[in-house]
């Protein structure tokens, strides 16, 4: 058995028809404020992509390559041995492999370390010592003479 909606609905019943499932559904889709803002954005991304697609040059791969040499020459070790930080961004590959190094050199610092304590110039601390007495002296000094 073989039924033709034309039989039964005209054209502008049909395309009521449509207009309504479709506006239904994207009720639906966007029912909360999150799913209209998601919308949005992606939308926008969308459109920014056409226009970045419609305005590349043919010649984009060469442009990028004859790039890539200055912004290596213009790395910084910050880029290179960045840290994880307080917006979220994981360290860099760089910052993994230094931290790797210096663990697997870690006797050999702390050996450095060792032979510098050891040798360390007594006249050194002395001096360090004495400025430091001074600048105490100076403090309690100063707050006695406040609080006075």
């Amino acid at each position: 058995m073989e039924i033709s909606i034309d039989q039964y609905l005209d054209e502008d019943e049909m395309r009521d028809i449509c207009r309504k499932a479709v506006k239904e559904r994207v009720n639906k889709l966007l029912e909360k404020e999150d799913d209209v803002q998601r919308f949005l954005t992606n939308s926008s991304y969308y459109l920014v992509w056409s226009a970045i697609e419609e305005r590349c040059p043919d010649n984009m791969l060469e442009m990028i390559t004859g790039k890539i040499p200055e912004i290596i020459g213009d790395l910084s070790s910050y880029e290179v041995f960045r840290r994880p930080d307080a917006w979220h961004r994981d360290e860099s590959s760089g910052w993994k492999i230094l931290q790797k190094a210096l663990k697997e050199a870690e006797p050999l610092i702390k050996g450095r370390v060792v032979d510098l304590i050891r040798n360390i110039d007594m006249g050194l601390i002395r001096d360090t010592l004495v400025e430091h007495i001074d600048s105490v002296i100076e403090n309690i000094s100063s707050n006695k003479a406040g609080n006075t």
